[in-house]
C-alpha cells in the first residue's frame, strides 16, 4: 500500500458525513423514484383493488394527509426561514448603506474640517509673516536709528573736542601772557583741525572706547579754569551788545552747535564745514573789530557763555533722546550696562554728597558755639563781634542755598534714573510681550499642524474603511451561477445511486408490511402506527386550541388595556413597526386625521419625534411648536410635551357637554 492510499484512508469521510449523505440519498430517492420504479408502481395500482387502495392511502405515508400535511408544514417553514433569511439580509444591506452614508457624512465633515484647518494654518502662517516683517522692519528701524545716533555722538564729541582743544590754546596764550596776534590766532584756528585730523579715524566701537566716554556725570566737567586778572575799568557795551546779539539769534552759529541733518554720507563733513565756520566766527570774536579793547576779564566772560550754551545744548540733545520712542528697546539694551553704572556713581555722589552736607553741618554747628570763645580769646572791640557775626550768618546763608542746590540736583539725577528706569521696565515689558505672543503664535500653529496630520490619517482610514465596505457590498450583491436559492455540496459518492438504493430498501420494507404479508408482527406495527398517528393528531388539535383560546385571550386583554390606557391618558398609542419601533399616539381630544410619530429604540430610554400627520401639518406643527421647544428642546421630556398637549385640548374643548357625558367620574378611599 502506498503513501498515498494511507492517507487518503486515514482521512477518508467521517461517521457523520456518512449518516448525512444517507439522509440526502433517501430524500432525493422520495423526490425522484427511478423510472422502472414507478412503472411497477402503476402496474401493481392498477391490479389492486378498491379496498387495496384504500388500505394503500390510509397506511402508505407517502399518500396519507397527515405525511402530507407535515410535508406542506415543512416547506411552509422553510419558506418563512427563507423569507426571514431574506429579510434579515436586506435589512443588512440597509444598515450597511446606512452605514455607507454615515461614513460619507463623516468622510465630507471631515474634508470641510481639513479645509478650514488649512484655512486657518493659512491665516496663521501670513499672520506668522506679517509678525516678522514687523520685526524685521522694527529691527531695520532701530538699526538706522542707532546709526543716526552714533553718527549724532561721534560728531558731537569730536566738535566738543575742537571747541574744547580751542579753549586749551587760548588758555595756554592767557596763562603765559601772550597778546593774540597773528601767529596765536593762527594757531587757534589750527587746532580744531588738527583735532579733526586725530579723531578721523578713531573707532568708537573698539577697547570699550565708547563706554569709557559714556562714563561718568556732565556735572564732572569742569571746563578750562581762566585765573582773574587785574584790569583797568574796560567799556562793556560791546560786550553787551554780543551777548543781547547772541541772546536774540544774531550770530547764531558762534554758539550753538550744528543740527542733526538727515541720514547721508555728508553728516561728517557737514560737521567738518560747521565746526569751521563757527571757530571762524569764534576767531571773529577774539580776533574783530574792537581787538585792542577786549582784556582778559571779556575772553573769560565769553568762554563762560560758550560753555553754557554748549552744556545747554548737551541737555537739550539729552532729553530729545530720553524722549524718544519706547520701541527703541534695542538701543536701550545696549545702554542697559552704562545706566547701571552711572546709577551706581550716581549713588556714590550721593552718599558722598550726604556726607559732606553732615560735615558742613557739624562744621556749622562747632563754628556757632565756639563763636563766644574765639571773642573772649581776642578780646576784640564789639565792633569785630558784629562783624565776624554778619560773616557768620554770611556763611551760613550760603551753605544752606549750596544745600538747597544740591538737594534739587540730587532730587533731578533721581527723577531720571527713576524716569529711564521705568523706560527701561516698559521697554523689557514690550519685549517679553513681542516674544511671548510670537511664542504663543508659533505654538498654534504646531498644534494646528499636528491637527491637521491627525486629521488626514484619520481622513485615510476611512476612505480605506469606506472603499471595503464598497467591496463587501458588491460581493454581497453580485449574483452567482447557482441562483438565489440553490446550494451545491460536494460529496465522496454518487447521491443519485445512493438514492436508488435508499428507494429499493423502502420499497422492500414497504412491501414486508403490505397487507399481502401475514407476518403478525408486520401487523402489529401498523396498529401502533395507527394509534400513534391518531394520538399526535389529537395533540396537535389540543395544541392548536389553546394556541387559539391563548391568542383571544391576549387579545382582549390588550384590547382591555388599550381601552384602559386611552381612558387614563386621553392617549391612543399603536405599534406601527414593531421591529422599527414606530408609532404612533393620537389624542381623544382631537380628530383621527391629527397624530404625532414617534420612533422608540430598544434597550434604551431614547425616543425621538419623526413627524406630525396631519391634513394641515405645517398649522399643526406651528401650534404645538412652542410646547415642543419648551418640553422636547429644552426640557428632553416626550411624556411632558404630552401631557401639555393633552391639558391644552382639554381645555379648548366644550365644556358644557363635557359635563353632561359625565364619561370620568372619581371617589376618595379612607382608610379606617
Amino acid at each position: 500500500m502506498s503513501d498515498q492510499e494511507e492517507l487518503d484512508q486515514d482521512y477518508g469521510p467521517s461517521e457523520a458525513t456518512i449518516l448525512f449523505a444517507n439522509e440526502v440519498r433517501t430524500e432525493f430517492r422520495k423526490a425522484f423514484p427511478l423510472r422502472s420504479e414507478t412503472q411497477k408502481k402503476l402496474e401493481m395500482t392498477q391490479k389492486r383493488n378498491a379496498c387495496r387502495i384504500r388500505k394503500q392511502l390510509n397506511f402508505d405515508e407517502s399518500m396519507s394527509p397527515i405525511a402530507l400535511q407535515a410535508e406542506v408544514q415543512r416547506a411552509s417553514f422553510a419558506i418563512e426561514s427563507k423569507d426571514r433569511k431574506l429579510e434579515d439580509a436586506e435589512r443588512e444591506i440597509a444598515k450597511l448603506k446606512e452605514k455607507l452614508e454615515e461614513k460619507d457624512t463623516q468622510y465630507q465633515k471631515v474634508l470641510d474640517e481639513k479645509e478650514k484647518l488649512e484655512y486657518a494654518k493659512l491665516e496663521l502662517t501670513n499672520l506668522s509673516k506679517q509678525t516678522e516683517a514687523r520685526l524685521n522692519e522694527v529691527e531695520s528701524r532701530n538699526q538706522l536709528e542707532n546709526e543716526y545716533w552714533r553718527t549724532i555722538g561721534r560728531k558731537y564729541y569730536i566738535w566738543f573736542k575742537m571747541a574744547n582743544e580751542q579753549l586749551e590754546e587760548i588758555h595756554d596764550i592767557l596763562s603765559t601772557g601772550g597778546s593774540f596776534d597773528e601767529r596765536a590766532v593762527q594757531r587757534i584756528n589750527q587746532a580744531p583741525m588738527n583735532i579733526f585730523m586725530q579723531l578721523k579715524d578713531i573707532n568708537f566701537c573698539e577697547n570699550n572706547y565708547a563706554q569709557s566716554l559714556a562714563a561718568g556725570s556732565l556735572l564732572e566737567f569742569s571746563g578750562v579754569q581762566f585765573e582773574p586778572q587785574t584790569a583797568p575799568q574796560l567799556d562793556f557795551t560791546l560786550f553787551d551788545s554780543r551777548i543781547e546779539g547772541a541772546r536774540f539769534g544774531e550770530n547764531s552759529t558762534t554758539f550753538q552747535p550744528p543740527k542733526p541733518e538727515n541720514a547721508d554720507n555728508t553728516i561728517l563733513s557737514d560737521t567738518i564745514f560747521s565746526s569751521n565756520s563757527t571757530m571762524a566766527d569764534n576767531s571773529t570774536i577774539l580776533t574783530g573789530g574792537g581787538r585792542a579793547n577786549m582784556s582778559s576779564f571779556d575772553y573769560e566772560r565769553d568762554e563762560k557763555i560758550q560753555r553754557l550754551l554748549l552744556e545747554n545744548s548737551v541737555l537739550k540733545d539729552r532729553l530729545n533722546v530720553s524722549k524718544g520712542r519706547a520701541e527703541q528697546s534695542l538701543i536701550f539694551e545696549e545702554k542697559n550696562r552704562t545706566l547701571e553704572k552711572e546709577k551706581q556713581l550716581l549713588q556714590s555722589k550721593l552718599d558722598k554728597t550726604f556726607s559732606e552736607i553732615e560735615a558742613m553741618r557739624m562744621g556749622t554747628a562747632r563754628k556757632l558755639f565756639s563763636i563766644d570763645e574765639e571773642i573772649s580769646k581776642s578780646g576784640s572791640s564789639e565792633l569785630n563781634s558784629q562783624n565776624k557775626a554778619l560773616k557768620m550768618v554770611d556763611r551760613i546763608n550760603n551753605l544752606l542755598s549750596e544745600n538747597t542746590k544740591m538737594e534739587k540736583e540730587i532730587a533731578s539725577a533721581t527723577s531720571k534714573i527713576m524716569s529711564l528706569t521705568k523706560q527701561l521696565n516698559e521697554c523689557d515689558r514690550r519685549n517679553s510681550r513681542v516674544e511671548d505672543a510670537y511664542s504663543e503664535q508659533l505654538g498654534k500653529s504646531i498644534e494646528l499642524e499636528n491637527k491637521l496630520t491627525e486629521m488626514t490619517n484619520k481622513n485615510y482610514l476611512l476612505e480605506q474603511e469606506i472603499t471595503q465596505l464598497r467591496q463587501n457590498i458588491q460581493c454581497s450583491v453580485q449574483p452567482t451561477d447557482a441562483g438565489n436559492t440553490t446550494q451545491i455540496f460536494h460529496m465522496p459518492q454518487n447521491p443519485l445511486e445512493a438514492a436508488h438504493e435508499e428507494f429499493q430498501a423502502a420499497e422492500t420494507r414497504k412491501r414486508k408490511l403490505s397487507e399481502y404479508s401475514d407476518d403478525p408482527e408486520a401487523k402489529r406495527k401498523r396498529e401502533e402506527l395507527v394509534e400513534e398517528l391518531e394520538e399526535r393528531l389529537r395533540k396537535a388539535e389540543i395544541e392548536k386550541n389553546i394556541i387559539e383560546d391563548s391568542y383571544n385571550l391576549h387579545k382582549d386583554l390588550a384590547s382591555k388595556f388599550r381601552q384602559v390606557c386611552v381612558a387614563l391618558t386621553g392617549l391612543q398609542i399603536k405599534l406601527k413597526d414593531a421591529d422599527e419601533g414606530i408609532c404612533t399616539v393620537q389624542s381623544e381630544y382631537e380628530g383621527r386625521d391629527r397624530q404625532f410619530v414617534f420612533k422608540c429604540f430598544y434597550g434604551t430610554t431614547r425616543i425621538d419625534m419623526l413627524d406630525v400627520n396631519s391634513d394641515q401639518s405645517s398649522e399643526t406643527i406651528r401650534k404645538w411648536e412652542p410646547l415642543m421647544r419648551k418640553y422636547i428642546g429644552e426640557r428632553n421630556s416626550i411624556p411632558a410635551f404630552l401631557a401639555a398637549v393633552t391639558l391644552q385640548l382639554e381645555q379648548e374643548r366644550d365644556f358644557d357637554q363635557t359635563i353632561l357625558e359625565r364619561t370620568h367620574t372619581f371617589s376618595v378611599l379612607h382608610a379606617d
